[in-house]
């Protein structure tokens, strides 16, 4: 998970590296959520509103980096995996707020199959964004 050598020696360019492919990444995965939501008209949820659920991800890494400094760097995988798929259940349950029914038509969107798939999948790619954020 470490892009540099010498794990002893501190460079300020890994800092500003990290922190501007977290930030594309994180601005991205919001904006796409936003459109999927537009497009297959789930729901409007506000962009802000995306962007704090999916910045709740930056919490889960701090176990996982914690792992990694401490068990070693295949245990943070077991990490990953374990904290990742509990942060995919929180964003599935939060994601689903944003469609209620108001209406019987908007009863049978909220229970169709294709609404509970892109959720799912929604939430099973929350697991891969948080693997490729932590890479360093």
């Amino acid at each position: 998970m470490k892009i540099y050598t010498d794990p002893k020696r501190f460079e300020v360019e890994h800092l500003t590296y990290i922190y501007s492919k977290s930030m594309f990444i994180w601005i991205l995965e919001a904006a796409v959520q936003k459109g999927l939501f537009w497009f297959l008209n789930f729901g409007k949820p506000a962009f802000l509103d995306l962007l704090a659920i999916t910045g709740y991800k930056f919490v889960v890494l701090c176990p996982v980096v914690m792992t990694d400094l401490l068990l070693g760097y295949y245990s943070s995988y077991l990490s990953v995996f374990v904290v990742g798929a509990l942060f995919a259940l929180f964003f599935y349950n939060t994601i689903s707020r944003f469609s209620h029914a108001n209406t019987l038509a908007d009863h049978i969107k909220e229970v169709s199959l294709n609404k509970k798939t892109f959720m799912f999948g929604n939430a099973a790619a929350q697991i891969a964004i948080i693997l490729l954020l932590s890479f360093y």
